[in-house]
């Protein structure tokens, strides 16, 4: 364990324990897996555990397939129109801008303006997305429709079920989020649960470098391509930026300054997510370069002034354990 990481178990390391397999499965069992909802096209996006209690109704699908599990029809036809509602604005958004490379990487600024380009290059990035939250509603919509992804019920009211197991990503919640370090938990879930049970928390240093190593990581997953890799190291830069701004919000400014800051906080996670994935829309290296130089490298700009001001605004030291410091006396 690195240091300066809690020594306390976490829920998450509970988890794990819980999930801990023992003893090699049977081949067959195993190819279940590997062959199972979702995992044909992009491999188990799901835990083995998971799967054994789904497959032997145990766990929390104990009641699968009586009158007491819960009913599936609601949230599915739920997660159904949101596919279909995704599917018709990306059509919608296709047919104005029908090449994002080509827009992107054209230097428009003198008829546009940085400004209007910005905006044409946030309009690609969301149809971009619009293709994958489609195909990951629908995937949501088939998981729960199969009783597969219930996750117990609401911890508000103990009655509502949740389905946050079938859940890849949550439109509004990635579309305006409140912070970078949110968007990264609700974008691609299980992708991320994966990232951080095997990559993030085994990386022996922390802070910004755990963050570049989790994400480069992430971008060779998505393929080797110069686009992937240089959008996902800027994401942990964007990752790490949002801290600061979270920490000069909640330690160097007042509370009530938080219903003014937290919007402004949000405006910049989806103004800068937009910046860095526009070098996502393209493939080679000098595709990425002339989209960033064809907005005036604004964003990389504003990187460096956040993190100017987190040296400015450093993380205040930890006051010292009382307790720790008698006994050493004594």
């Amino acid at each position: 364990r690195s240091k300066g990481r809690s020594t306390k178990k976490t829920a998450e390391e509970e988890g794990r324990g819980k999930r801990v397999i023992t003893a090699l499965p049977p081949v067959l069992e195993y190819s279940g897996y590997l062959g199972a909802i979702g995992a044909v096209l992009v491999g188990p996006h799901f835990f083995f555990h998971d799967y054994l209690d789904y497959a032997n109704s145990t766990g929390e699908y104990a009641l699968l397939n009586t009158d007491a599990f819960p009913g599936v029809w609601g949230p599915a036809v739920k997660a159904m129109m949101a596919s279909a509602f995704s599917a018709a604005l990306y059509f919608k958004t296709g047919s104005l801008i029908t090449n994002r490379a080509a827009v992107l990487t054209w230097d428009s600024r003198e008829t546009l303006g940085i400004w209007g380009k910005l905006l044409v290059g946030f309009v690609c990035n969301v149809n971009y997305r619009l293709k994958l939250y489609f195909a990951w509603h629908l995937e949501e919509a088939v998981l729960i429709l199969s009783g597969f992804g219930f996750s117990g019920f609401s911890t508000s009211d103990g009655v509502t079920p949740v389905w946050t197991k079938a859940v890849s990503a949550a439109m509004i919640e990635c579309e305006m989020p409140p912070s970078a370090a949110i968007s990264v938990v609700k974008w691609n879930r299980h992708t991320g649960t994966w990232l951080r049970t095997y990559v993030y928390d085994r990386i022996p240093m922390k802070g910004l470098a755990a963050l570049l190593v989790t994400q480069t990581v992430c971008g060779l997953w998505h393929g080797c391509s110069p686009s992937f890799i240089l959008f996902f190291s800027h994401s942990a830069v964007l990752i790490y930026s949002s801290r600061i701004l979270y920490r000069i919000q909640t330690k160097y400014m007042a509370p009530e300054t938080l219903s003014w800051t937290n919007p402004m906080h949000s405006f910049y996670t989806t103004f800068m997510l937009s910046y860095i994935a526009g070098g996502y829309n393209v493939v080679s290296l000098q595709s990425v370069l002339d989209w960033w130089q064809s907005v005036g490298w604004i964003g990389h700009y504003i990187f460096a002034a956040v993190f100017a001001a987190g040296a400015v605004f450093p993380k205040p030291n930890k006051p010292k354990d009382k307790s720790r410091t008698k006994n050493k006396t004594n």
